[in-house]
This record gives structure tokens, C-alpha cells and sequence, in this order.
């Protein structure tokens, strides 16, 4: 069952990625929680490099002490951990997501199109290498919170 994003937030169409305002985020994450989502936070005002996201990506996505800080282990992990067909809709929120991306660019789009590539392939059932349908779909969202005007208040 897919639960519609715009039911619970009626400022915000359906997108591939929310803009929300950092004001908006308790809100958020307390309507999330009551529909059903488990919610997982990194917070990207603390990120300047590949290890420092990869250390709040461990602690924000709750992988296990073992996470090999490297982006295989990441993708083994958010698939055993965060995207598990199971435990029902998830949620991932990238705080000061503005912030992320004024300080590293790059990164910061390095770790858009993971998540976007990981969204995709579990909001579908589809492995993005074959094309073919593999999966039972999951409700994946991705919330960016920042300080600029293009990030939204709700709620």
C-alpha cells in the first residue's frame, strides 16, 4: 500500500525529492511516523567529505558497527537495513541538505544519485541494470531540509 504524500502534506505535490524548510522538520517527521514510516535522519551539516558522510550515513541510517564506510558497503547496507520490504515505507532526511551542497558540491550529488538510484529501483521493483522487474516495491520518500527560500514550510 502506498500512503500519498499529499494527503498528509497538502503544500507539497508528489516529487522525487522534497524541499522542506528546517522548520518544518519535527513536524514532518511526526506526521511520517503516525502514517506508518520509519524515518532515518543524516545530518548534512556535518558532512565535508566522503568519510564524514559515510559517518553519519552509519549512524543516521542505523547500519550495524561492521559498515565498511565505502560506497559498497553503503549499498549493502541501506539495502539490508534501511529498504527492507518487511518493516513497511521509509522516509530518508538529509538535514541542511543547502548546507551539504554549498560545502561539496560534487558529494553532494554523488550521494543524490545514489539514493535517487536506490529510491527508484525499490519504489518499483526494478534493477536499474537489467531492467527487468525484481523486487516487491517499497514506499521510499527523500526529504532535503535547508534554509533557502526554494525549501518549503509545512505544516
Amino acid at each position: 500500500m502506498t500512503i500519498d504524500i499529499g494527503t498528509i502534506f497538502p503544500k507539497l505535490k508528489h516529487e522525487l525529492t522534497y524541499l522542506v524548510n528546517m522548520n518544518s522538520e519535527e513536524y514532518i517527521c511526526d506526521q511520517l511516523v503516525k502514517n506508518g514510516f520509519k524515518v532515518y535522519k543524516i545530518d548534512g551539516g556535518k558532512i565535508f567529505n566522503e568519510q564524514s558522510f559515510f559517518e553519519e550515513a552509519a549512524k543516521g541510517l542505523k547500519f550495524p558497527d561492521y559498515f565498511g564506510h565505502n560506497w559498497d558497503a553503503f549499498d549493502e547496507c541501506i539495502c539490508d537495513y534501511v529498504f527492507d520490504e518487511t518493516s513497511g515505507p521509509a522516509t530518508i532526511i538529509i538535514r541542511d541538505a543547502d548546507k551539504l551542497a554549498k560545502t561539496n558540491l560534487q558529494l553532494f550529488l554523488d550521494i543524490m544519485k545514489v539514493l535517487v538510484e536506490w529510491m527508484f529501483t525499490y519504489r518499483y521493483g526494478i534493477n536499474l541494470k537489467s531492467g527487468k522487474v525484481e523486487f516487491k516495491s517499497i514506499q521510499v520518500e527523500l526529504f532535503l531540509t535547508g534554509s533557502r527560500v526554494e525549501f518549503k514550510e509545512v505544516g
